[in-house]
C-alpha cells in the first residue's frame, strides 16, 4: 500500500495555484480541486478504474476561498489515505467533510482578504505614495 509523500503534497500545493483556472457556475472550484488531487490518486491507486472513481468522487460541488482551499486539499488527501489504510466500507464521510469545510474556509478567506488585507494594503499604498510625493516635491536647501 502506497502512502502519500511530502513530494505529493508539494505537487498539490503548486497545482492549487491554478485552482481557479477551470472555474464554472455549476460546480465552482471542483474541477480545479480534482486537478490538484491527481498526484494523490496516482499515489494511492495503481488501477485506472480506481483512480477514475477517486477523481469522479471529487468532481462534486466544491466552493471555498481559493487561497485557503489548500487546507481542504491536504485534509481530504489525508482522509482518503486513512480510508484506504483502515479499509472503510463507506466513503460518504469524505464527502461530508468536504461539504462541511467549504463554508468556514470561504468565510475566513473572504474576511481575511477582502476585509482585512485589501484595505490595509490600500491604505499602505496611499500613505507610501503620499510620502514619496512629499519627498520629491519638498524644496531643496540651497
Amino acid at each position: 500500500m502506497a502512502r502519500i509523500r511530502k513530494r505529493d503534497l508539494v505537487k498539490i500545493f503548486f497545482r492549487s495555484l491554478y485552482i481557479q483556472a477551470a472555474w464554472n457556475y455549476e460546480r465552482m472550484l471542483s474541477l480545479g480541486f480534482c486537478y490538484c488531487l491527481v498526484p494523490v490518486a496516482k499515489r494511492l491507486f495503481k488501477k485506472r478504474e480506481k483512480q477514475a472513481a477517486f477523481l469522479k468522487r471529487h468532481l462534486e460541488f466544491f466552493n471555498s476561498h481559493p487561497y485557503l482551499s489548500t487546507f481542504a486539499l491536504g485534509a481530504v488527501a489525508n482522509i482518503e489515505q486513512q480510508a484506504i489504510l483502515k479499509r472503510w466500507d463507506d466513503l460518504r464521510p469524505i464527502e461530508v467533510f468536504k461539504n462541511r469545510v467549504i463554508g468556514p474556509l470561504g468565510v475566513i478567506g473572504d474576511m481575511l482578504f477582502w476585509q482585512l488585507l485589501l484595505p490595509f494594503f490600500a491604505v499602505f499604498g496611499v500613505i507610501s505614495l503620499f510620502l514619496i510625493c512629499l519627498l520629491y516635491t519638498s524644496p531643496s536647501p540651497r
